[in-house]
C-alpha cells in the first residue's frame, strides 16, 4: 500500500522534462565508468606489453593485411624459424590476443588498420589519457545533470502534493474546527512532503543509475572471465550475509547483556541511597543483594558487551582476507598458467568493475531507509487527499432568501471523530434581527455551533431551519453571501492593514476599508500605525 503510494506520487505529478533527464543521465553515468574501467584496461595492457608483439612467418602473413610489415627479425639465430617482432605497435598485443573474438574481433582488426592514433605507444598512450579525461568529465556533467534533474523532479512532486493537500483542505478542512486533524495538516504540508522529497531525491539518484550501472559492471566482468565473476559474486554475497549475521548477533547479545546491566546499575544506585540508612542503625548493609555482588554482575554484564562488539569487526575482517586470499589464488593460477587464461590488464579490468560495483550496491542500501519513509508519508498524504467531504450539496438544493423569521435548531446533536459531544440534544430558536450571545464552560461549544451555522459540517441529530427551511436543502453559495465568522483569536493575514480588513478582496476600494475601520472605531489607531492602511502586519510582518 505504501509502495503503491509513492509510485502514485511519482506518475501523477511527475515532470516529463525532469524525469527524462534523470533517465538521460542516469545512463550515460552508467556507462561512462565501465568505459573508464577499459580505458584503465587499455593503458595497463598498453604499459605492460609496450606494444610489443612476436609472430612466426605463418601468422606474419595472417597480420600483415591490418598490422603492416613487423620492425625485425627477433635474433639471428632464429631466422630460419621466420620469428618477427612488432616494436611499440601500441594496441597491437591486445587486438591481436582478442582476434578470435566473434564480432568483436574483426571489428577491433578493423578499427586497428584504420586509426593511426592507436598504431604507436606514445599517440595510443596520449589517445587513451585523453578519453580516460573525456570520460571522466562526462560522468561528473551527467552526475551534475542527474542530481539536480532529481530535486527538480522531487521537488515537483512534492509542490504537486502541498498543492493538493491545500485544495484537499478547502474541501474538507472545515472538520479542523471539531478537532478532526489538528496540527496533523500542517504535519502533512510540512514533514510529510520534506519526507516524500528527501525519499523521491535518493529514489532518482541511486535506484535509475546504480541498477544500471551493476549491470553494465557486471556484463564487463562477465566478458573477461565468468567463473571468476561468478566466483567473486559469491564471496561477495557471503559477506554481506556473514557480516549482517555477526551484527546481529551482537546486537542481540547487546540488548540482552545491556538489560541485565542497565538491572545490576539500579541495585547498585538504591544501594548507594541507602548508604545513610545503613550507617544510622551501624549496619554494613541493608538487607537485599549485597553492592560488591551487583557490582561484580555489573562489571561482568558491561564486559560481555565489549567482548561482542570485540569480536564483530576482526571477524569479518578475517573472513574478507581469507575470501580475498582464495580468490587472488584463483586469479593467479589463471594468469600464471600457459597459455594464460587471463592476462594482467584482463585482471585490472575485472578487479576494478568488481570493486567499482560496491558502490552502487551501497547507494542503493543506504537510499531504502529515505524510500521507506517516503513511502509511509505518500501513505499518509493520500489518505487525506482521499477523503471525501462531510458535507455536500443535494442537487435539488434551493437557494436561501434573507433571513425574515427565525433561525431554529432543533434537537441538534454534534460530536467530532473521537466522541467528543459539543452540543447533545440543543434547541434553540433566535428571531429574525436580534443579537443573541452564547455562553459555554466547553470554549468548542460556541465555535462547532458557529460551524453548524455555515454548514461547515452537518450535525449527526436534529435539524437547523432558516424560516422552516432545513439548512440542509439550501445552495451553499446562498448560504455563505449571508453568514460571516469571525474568531475570537485575533488572527492576522501576513499584509498590510488594508488588505486585513479588505481580506485580499481587490474589488474592495481603499474608501471602502476606510469607512469599515471607521465603523468599528480602529481608524485613528490605523492612522498612528508608522505606514498607517499600509503597515504590513501579521506572523512574517517584519
Amino acid at each position: 500500500m505504501q509502495a503503491a503510494s509513492l509510485k502514485r506520487a511519482k506518475h501523477g505529478g511527475r515532470p516529463i522534462g525532469g524525469w527524462l533527464s534523470v533517465q538521460i543521465a542516469s545512463g550515460v553515468s552508467a556507462v561512462a565508468v565501465p568505459l573508464l574501467v577499459i580505458v584503465l584496461g587499455l593503458i595497463t595492457e598498453l604499459f605492460i606489453g609496450r606494444g610489443n608483439l612476436v609472430v612466426d612467418a605463418t601468422q606474419k602473413e595472417a597480420i600483415r593485411s591490418w598490422a603492416g610489415e613487423p620492425d625485425r627479425v627477433l635474433s639471428a639465430d632464429r631466422v630460419l624459424s621466420g620469428r618477427v617482432e612488432y616494436l611499440g605497435r601500441g594496441l597491437l598485443p591486445w587486438v591481436y590476443r582478442n582476434r578470435e573474438q566473434p564480432m568483436l574481433g574483426r571489428w577491433l582488426m578493423d578499427r586497428y588498420a584504420h586509426w593511426g592514433a592507436v598504431r604507436e605507444n606514445l599517440d595510443c598512450l596520449i589517445l587513451l589519457v585523453a578519453t580516460g579525461l573525456a570520460l571522466a568529465a562526462v560522468e561528473s556533467l551527467a552526475l551534475v545533470v542527474l542530481y539536480r534533474s532529481a530535486q527538480q523532479a522531487a521537488l515537483s512532486i512534492a509542490t504537486r502534493l502541498r498543492e493538493a493537500i491545500h485544495c484537499q483542505a478547502s474541501r474538507v478542512g472545515a472538520s479542523e474546527m471539531l478537532g478532526q486533524r489538528g496540527a496533523g495538516l500542517k504535519k502533512l504540508f510540512d514533514e510529510s512532503a520534506d519526507d516524500v522529497t528527501t525519499g523521491l531525491v535518493a529514489w532518482y539518484r541511486s535506484r535509475p543509475r546504480s541498477v544500471v550501472l551493476l549491470i553494465v559492471l557486471a556484463l564487463l566482468a562477465l566478458l573477461v572471465d565468468v567463473w571468476l565473476t561468478l566466483a567473486a559474486s559469491l564471496f561477495a554475497a557471503l559477506t554481506w550475509l556473514f557480516c549482517n549475521y555477526l551484527q546481529a548477533q551482537a546486537r542481540r547479545h547487546a540488548q540482552i547483556h545491556g538489560d541485565l546491566a542497565r538491572q545490576e546499575h539500579g541495585t547498585l544506585v538504591e544501594r548507594l541511597r541507602q548508604v545513610p540508612l545503613a550507617t544510622g542503625y551501624s549496619l554494613d548493609e541493608t538487607s537485599g543483594k549485597p553492592f560488591a555482588v551487583a557490582l561484580s554482575r555489573y562489571r561482568e554484564s558491561q564486559l560481555k558487551i565489549a567482548t561482542s562488539d570485540a569480536i564483530v569487526t576482526p571477524a569479518i575482517v578475517l573472513f574478507v582476507l581469507s575470501g580475498t586470499a582464495l580468490l587472488l589464488l584463483l586469479v593467479g593460477i589463471n594468469v600464471l598458467r600457459d597459455p594464460p587464461g587471463l592476462t594482467v590488464s584482463g585482471t585490472i579490468v575485472l578487479g576494478t568493475a568488481l570493486i567499482c560495483a560496491y558502490f552502487p550496491m551501497a547507494r542503493l542500501l543506504r537510499s531504502t531507509g529515505p524510500i521507506r519513509q517516503a513511502e509511509e508519508a505518500a501513505a499518509e498524504i493520500f489518505a487525506y487527499l482521499d477523503r471525501e467531504p462531510s458535507v455536500s450539496q443535494g442537487p435539488k438544493a434551493q437557494p436561501l432568501g434573507p433571513l425574515r423569521e427565525q433561525l431554529e435548531l432543533v434537537s441538534v446533536t454534534l460530536a467530532n471523530h473521537n466522541g467528543r459531544r459539543f452540543l447533545d440534544g440543543a434547541s434553540l430558536t433566535i428571531p429574525a434581527g436580534s443579537r443573541t450571545a452564547i455562553l459555554a464552560s466547553d470554549s468548542g461549544a460556541p465555535m462547532a455551533l458557529a460551524g453548524l451555522l455555515l454548514r461547515l459540517y452537518d450535525p449527526a441529530a436534529g435539524r437547523i431551519l432558516v424560516d422552516g427551511k432545513n439548512l440542509r436543502d439550501v445552495t451553499f453559495d446562498s448560504l455563505h453571501r449571508q453568514t460571516v465568522l469571525i474568531t475570537g483569536d485575533g488572527m492576522l493575514l501576513t499584509g498590510t492593514v488594508s488588505d486585513n480588513i479588505s481580506c485580499g478582496d481587490p474589488k474592495v476600494s481603499q474608501i471602502q476599508v476606510a469607512q469599515a475601520a471607521k465603523q468599528v472605531g480602529t481608524y485613528e489607531f490605523i492612522q498612528e500605525l508608522p505606514q498607517g492602511f499600509s503597515t504590513v502586519v501579521g506572523a512574517q510582518a517584519p
